[in-house]
């Protein structure tokens, strides 16, 4: 089964891992992804077919796992990683470095949370810190992961725990990418304030592989 090379120190047997940015543009992502519940949809204006559509492509490849690939401008990447094992499926999140052969672990979610968490300085961080386009003429883009700093947010909420977080301003922040991704303006700040009280709090000052605030 083909690995990514990065996570050839993670990977398990008989279970394949590859990119799947593509499942973002699927209509009902965000509500498949970020949802506790079925019940969930309508907070997301989502479509209920559309969701389980997207549910089932995260959650339902057994054989070769979807990840999404968090580049980081250092030279480092975070990977979100569906282990879906068949008893005991989740999603793993981890760091990667071309100068460590051996993937750090962020935050994983089979069975119960397991940390370090991502403090909010962290995770804003790592939403942030987005690679400039390639050098040349044309400034190409780069392809080689989610680049949008609001779908970074988003797609790293599930590994956030911290009991420092500035409310009001993650609030804010949080609401704002709920709305860039399309979900309602009269449902995006409750929705927000509810992802946010994940009911896993860590102090995660000085323990996460990105240790605090800055460029990671």
């Amino acid at each position: 089964m083909e690995v990514p090379a990065p996570l050839s120190g993670y990977a398990h047997p008989g279970h394949g891992i590859a990119p799947a940015e593509q499942h973002l543009a699927l209509p009902g992502f965000w509500s498949a992804y970020l949802s506790v519940s079925r019940g969930d949809t309508e907070e997301f204006g989502a479509d209920l077919a559309d969701v389980d559509a997207a549910y089932e492509a995260l959650y339902d490849a057994t054989r070769t796992w979807p990840a999404f690939r968090l580049p980081l401008s250092s030279g480092r990447t975070v990977w979100i990683v569906f282990a879906n094992f068949p008893d005991d499926p989740g999603v793993d999140y981890l760091l990667t470095d071309p100068a460590h052969p051996t993937p750090r672990t962020l935050a994983a979610t089979e069975g119960p949370f397991a940390g370090p968490a991502l403090s909010w300085p962290d995770l804003l961080a790592i939403a942030e810190d987005v690679p400039q386009p390639l050098p040349g003429p044309t400034a190409v883009q780069r392809d080689d992961g989610v680049l949008d700093p609001d779908h970074r947010l988003l797609l790293l909420l599930p590994a956030y725990g911290d009991i420092d977080t500035p409310t009001e301003a993650a609030l804010e922040r949080v609401t704002t990418a709920l709305l860039r991704t399309g979900v309602p303006r009269a449902t995006a700040p409750a929705l927000a304030e509810r992802l946010l009280d994940t009911g896993t709090t860590w102090d995660a000052s000085g323990v996460t592989p990105l240790s605090g605030a800055g460029t990671p």
